[in-house]
């Protein structure tokens, strides 16, 4: 794509400008798990109940592989907290795991996990007990494996085969969305305990992989406006916007003009977009706009939503703002839903602390780039 010129109007003069090779950004997905292919060996963090212990066979120790559980298949659930299929789906599988545990077929043999995308004990702790879930629920914080099986929308089941040579385990099969059929996910699994891994590797490579899409909630010309308009909130003589491809992924946009006391400032604009961990929920599509020393300078939400997918009203864009404006880029963004969540809006939350919580990696991108000067507060 070739250079654009755009007339802007602000605040009543018309600025010419150019941008080179406009174009959303969107955050880069990995395909989606799927027959055939390895589970991912990430480290999760060892269950401190005893009992949990000996249901998955491990020994005392802080983290632990899913090849380490002592099981010929497990049924790994990637799944959400605040997720409403997923708590739909708690009860359901609360029967599965009596099921599997009554019937001597499959007792000791199949396992159940649940992985906690975006949450921690503390919160995992409070599930388990409202929903008596007899199995382990497992946090991962950071979204390590809701990001490493593709981002797809959860509940998520994979149906694991430890591999008997004691090798990373191979995933026989998955199902997206809430399945209220218990009994038929127990004899869909008894026939994967008995498949041959050749066979099922063969399948999967004839399987194309999925991509988690998300689409854009702006046109190309409406977003660049948005921009515009952002940068001349903050200063003026802004002429030229360059996009800024990242090792990392994405890409963020930046111009060089002047504050309103003369002197020169670089601005950046990280346009995010994310698919949510939940099957029911909208996309979230922020601006995060921050000057050349990694200070925040605007929060610009451009689709968030809450409980019922309804838009976040001013009271909610304002909380946000007051927790993200003039942090720092490269600061930590940890997320506490009890204290950081907007109401009814909690999985979104998350995911915003999640994208601003790779800032540190992108500063430190930009600066190995000569664009930004070295810095300390």
């Amino acid at each position: 794509m070739g250079r654009v010129m755009l007339l802007i109007f602000v605040t009543s003069f018309v600025f010419v400008l150019y941008i080179s090779d406009f174009d959303h950004v969107f955050c880069g997905q990995k395909g989606l798990i799927k027959e055939g292919d390895d589970f991912p060996e990430i480290s999760m963090k060892t269950p401190s109940d005893p009992m949990l212990l000996v249901y998955l066979g491990l020994s005392e120790g802080k983290s632990f592989t899913l090849t380490d559980v002592k099981a010929d298949l497990i049924l790994v659930e990637i799944m959400n907290i605040n997720c409403g299929s997923c708590r739909k789906q708690a009860p359901i599988y609360n029967k599965l795991y009596s099921l599997i545990e009554s019937t001597p077929e499959t007792k000791g043999r199949i396992k159940m996990l649940a992985i906690a995308s975006g949450s921690k004990d503390e919160y995992i702790k409070k599930y388990i007990d409202y929903f008596k879930v007899p199995y382990p629920i497992i946090e991962d914080p950071n979204f390590a494996l809701y990001e490493a099986t593709g981002s797809s929308p959860l509940p998520l089941a994979i149906f694991v085969i430890n591999n008997p040579s004691g090798q990373t385990g191979i995933v026989a099969g998955t199902h997206t969305g809430l399945n209220s059929h218990y009994k038929e996910i127990l004899e869909e699994m008894k026939e994967f305990m008995n498949e041959d891994l050749v066979a099922i590797r063969q399948r999967g490579a004839k399987i194309e992989t999925e991509i988690v899409e998300v689409e854009p909630v702006l046109t190309q010309a409406q977003l660049f406006q948005r921009i515009v308009k952002a940068f001349f909130m903050i200063g003026d003589g802004f002429t030229t916007i360059k996009k800024v491809p990242l090792e990392m992924g994405g890409a963020v946009y930046t111009s060089v003009g002047r504050q309103r006391n003369g002197s020169d400032i670089r601005l950046f604009a990280l346009v995010v977009s994310r698919p949510p961990p939940c099957d029911l929920c909208h996309d979230i599509h922020f601006i995060c706009i921050f000057e050349n020393t990694g200070k925040i300078l605007r929060f610009m939400p451009l689709q968030l939503t809450k409980y019922g997918n309804e838009p976040w009203d001013f009271t909610d864009e304002a909380k946000m703002r007051d927790t993200i404006e003039g942090k720092y880029i490269f600061d930590p963004f940890d997320f506490d839903p009890g204290v950081d969540a907007v109401t009814s809006a909690t999985i979104t939350c998350s995911i915003i602390y999640k994208s601003l919580n790779e800032g540190q990696a992108l500063f430190n991108e930009l600066k190995r780039r000569g664009l930004i000067e070295t810095f300390s507060r």
